[in-house]
């Protein structure tokens, strides 16, 4: 289970309130606690001006979706957020977006999640993800040594 630390990446770039921050989590946790996987929650406050976060999270099934949908209403409304785009029931076409003001949330199947790969696309904002994080930590570690070996190679 992936550990949420948005909180203290505020403190440091200040770009997202602590409020939205402190939401987010526990939305993320909500999702992973109710069998979304891969869930991400980006920071892109200083990027976009109608939102503060993405949180993106994919389901196993449209049923999943429908579910998981209907459940965190309840979770949203105890955070006291407001949400722009209200459905009765969602659409049964693998993704639903959910509005909140600071906080976009994405529920996506697989298939729909590689498509648009809506990571790729805000890829220089930050993932806060425990575990993407260390993977992002590698990939500059290796970028790194890489830079490393092309200069030894220039030296001879």
């Amino acid at each position: 289970m992936a550990q949420f630390c948005l909180a203290s990446r505020v403190k440091e770039n200040d770009l997202m309130n602590k409020t939205v921050a402190a939401n987010a989590e526990k939305l993320g946790q909500f999702l992973e606690d109710h069998k979304c996987t891969n869930v991400n929650i980006l920071d892109i406050a200083g990027e976009c001006s109608w939102a503060d976060c993405f949180i993106i999270a994919t389901v196993t099934s449209v049923g999943h979706l429908k579910g998981v949908a209907h459940e965190l209403w309840d979770e949203i409304n105890d955070l006291g957020l407001n949400v722009a785009n209200r459905h009765k029931s969602p659409q049964g076409d693998g993704w639903e977006l959910i509005d909140c003001g600071d906080i976009v949330i994405h529920l996506m199947s697989e298939e729909l999640r590689d498509f648009f790969s809506l990571e790729k696309l805000w890829q220089s904002r930050a993932v806060v993800d425990a575990d993407t994080e260390k993977e992002e930590s590698q990939d500059e570690e290796d970028e790194d040594d890489d830079e490393e070996e092309y200069e030894e190679d220039d030296e001879v």
